[in-house]
């Protein structure tokens, strides 16, 4: 990802550390990470944060950089990971593209191109009443990536275990080019939602859950 992943969040908590005697601070406000997301939401929980609010909104009509727009996205998906409910904006380019999102959590507004009200009002109700935590995860364990996917119907459980598999997984997680995956996991992954494109950059779409909201064997 070669753009610019400028943006902002604003944090409250309801808890955060500090010394002896020092204020209570429940909100700040901090740029959009550069580096690696793996563990960074698992760091802001650690650090007070309970809500987020991402002040712009994530383009994924590929109409203006896409790696920024999926970059914005990885913000919200490693959020709903962590279990921080985030208040984000998102446009899309029809009312149906919230379905392979529908793991994520549910924007505050949606829109669509040429804004028809009615249609960007229906997509938001159904993504609210159809999400649930933990649609779609995956977990890494010692040579392998488990997904469960509970998008469709039915439920899909699936392992990785190819080392290009879990090259190209890993890649995908904070973003690549296309032409940076192998070629048929990249079309496989999209076909099933996997995998997210915008423009010429993709993105892993499900999440890593750091907290479990149910007891794991219903997963």
């Amino acid at each position: 990802m070669k753009e610019t992943s400028a943006g902002y969040l604003t944090w409250s908590c309801d808890y955060r550390p500090r010394p002896p005697g020092a204020g209570v601070e429940t909100t700040w406000r901090t740029p959009l990470p550069d580096g690696a997301l793996d563990g960074w939401a698992l760091d802001r929980f650690r650090a007070g944060a309970r809500h987020a609010t991402l002040h712009e909104t994530v383009d994924l009509t590929g109409a203006s950089a896409p790696a920024t727009a999926l970059r914005r996205l990885a913000v919200v998906r490693e959020l709903t990971g962590m279990g921080i409910p985030v208040d984000w904006s998102v446009r899309l380019r029809t009312a149906d593209d919230w379905r392979r999102l529908g793991h994520l959590t549910p924007p505050r507004h949606l829109r669509l191109p040429g804004d028809p009200e009615e249609g960007a009002g229906y997509a938001l109700r159904a993504w609210r009443a159809a999400h649930l935590p933990g649609m779609c995860i995956w977990r890494k364990g010692p040579g392998f990536v488990e997904i469960r996917d509970h998008r469709g119907d039915p439920a899909r459980v699936e392992l990785l275990d190819g080392p290009a598999a879990l090259s190209a997984q890993s890649m995908a997680a904070d973003g690549a080019t296309d032409h940076a995956l192998p070629a048929d996991l990249s079309a496989d992954w999209l076909r099933r939602d996997l995998l997210l494109a915008v423009g010429p950059q993709v993105l892993w779409l499900p999440c890593r859950p750091h907290r479990w909201p149910f007891p794991a064997m219903l997963f």
